[in-house]
């Protein structure tokens, strides 16, 4: 397929590079109902649009009030993007969208409630009909209400908001959280971050009120949890991650030397701390039961006994893609899969 250069690639373009009318073309990229073609023909002309260049003229659309297929996949926090799950989710989201013939694009929300408002008015000002927030925007009750009234369709990753499509961590974490305890019995500690364990919305915690349904959360936290320090705003969250943890879990063992596991809030974070154990110094709490979450590569292979919860992100896709083009009530809870990896020499 090989034009002549041009300014711009039109729907005759990718109608004489397919062999299909110019009209059929349009039908396809603008996933009207009425075509019939076959999903390997649609397919070809995707892939043709996507070889040549094809750009819809958004102002165009938007002039004449026509649908512009445009999604907004907007972030909540600068951190989101550090971690390898959400890395891997927000990609196959924009592939998705892309195999679905719609233009998407990502964006880091502000922090402040009102700036973050003012954001998703200006975007859907530029044309986007549809919304995916990862994670939770400040302000995300006023934001839902704006896109609801302006009749814009959108949906969170949050199972505390109206339209959700959520991981179901926390029956994952059971799992795992079980099997440490399997081991450990009530020797444990959780090593997390200040803001982290005051957040209303914990499934970790959740998770143990669950396995300690006689102690409240209150208890929970004063007898399981180990504090840190917060990371700062904007800092390298790895390498924050890594340290703290390195030093939190040296912390935990020169108080607590008969400890018989650690469960840290992720796998990130899990990082530093399985790092120290492997050293020459900490080499009698090798066998300790660690456990995280979010299955990151750093962790994957770890000779420790570590367990973890990978979500399911092809099933994420797809429900979320779905749930953020159309209207219809949405509170969907995709299973998240527990691994469990038990070190050679394991007593």
């Amino acid at each position: 397929m090989t034009l002549n250069k041009k300014s711009k690639v039109t729907l005759r373009d990718i109608a004489a590079a397919v062999n299909l009318s110019p009209a059929a073309v349009s039908q396809i990229l603008n996933n009207k109902e009425i075509n019939y073609c076959s999903e390997a023909t649609k397919e070809r002309v995707r892939q043709a649009a996507r070889d040549l260049g094809y750009r819809r003229n958004i102002g165009y659309k938007l002039m004449h009030h026509q649908s512009t297929g445009t999604v907004g996949i907007m972030i909540a926090s600068g951190f989101i993007p550090q971690e390898e799950h959400y890395r891997t989710l927000i990609l196959e989201l924009l592939r998705e969208f892309e195999e679905r013939s719609l233009a998407a694009f990502c964006h880091i929300m502000p922090r402040n409630e009102k700036q973050a408002l003012a954001k998703v008015h200006d975007y859907i000002a530029r044309g986007v009909e549809h919304f995916v927030f990862i994670g939770c925007p400040t302000g995300w009750e006023k934001i839902d209400e704006e896109c609801s009234r302006l009749g814009i369709t959108a949906v969170f990753t949050r199972e505390f908001t109206r339209r959700f499509v959520a991981n179901d961590v926390t029956s994952g974490l059971e799992v795992i959280f079980r099997h440490l305890i399997g081991h450990c019995g009530e020797n444990f500690k959780l090593l997390c971050s200040e803001s982290w364990a005051s957040a209303p919305e914990n499934n970790r915690l959740d998770a143990l009120q669950r396995i300690f349904p006689e102690l409240s959360r209150e208890k929970i936290i004063e007898k399981f949890i180990f504090l840190t320090s917060n990371p700062a705003e904007g800092c390298d969250l790895p390498r924050w991650a890594y340290e703290t943890s390195s030093k939190g879990t040296a912390d935990i063992l020169r108080k607590y030397p008969d400890l018989k596991g650690i469960i840290f809030v992720n796998d990130l974070f899990a990082w530093g701390g399985s790092e120290l154990l492997r050293t020459e110094n900490y080499k009698k709490y090798r066998n300790l039961y660690l456990a995280g979450c979010n299955y990151n590569l750093l962790m994957r292979f770890t000779p420790l006994n570590f367990a973890t919860v990978e979500f399911d992100v092809h099933a994420m896709v797809q429900a979320v893609a779905d749930a953020a083009l159309s209207d219809a009530p949405c509170r969907k809870w995709i299973p998240t899969i527990p691994h469990i990896n038990v070190a050679p020499n394991s007593n």
